[in-house]
């Protein structure tokens, strides 16, 4: 029998502790700016986070607790420009 490959097994034990690490970095982001700002929610502090992290910068949303947010734009009417 021969031993397997360096890569098979790797490919076997599941992801590389760095890798586990890189996929909690969006969650200890959250929890952050959830902590930062009291007024929002966990999921509120979790559309944040992925705001920034993608560039995103406009917002429509009946929640006025994302006016707080540095960086996130929230319109006032549906008429408001992104542009």
């Amino acid at each position: 029998m021969r031993p397997r490959s360096a890569t098979n097994r790797r490919e076997n034990r599941g992801p590389l502790r760095s890798e586990r690490i890189d996929s909690l970095r969006p969650f200890t982001s959250a929890v952050d700016c959830f902590r930062t700002y009291e007024s929002l929610s966990f999921g509120d502090a979790t559309i944040a986070v992925y705001m920034k992290r993608e560039g995103i910068e406009y917002l429509y949303s009946f929640d006025d607790d994302f006016d707080a947010v540095q960086g996130i734009t929230r319109p006032e009417t549906a008429d408001d420009s992104c542009r």
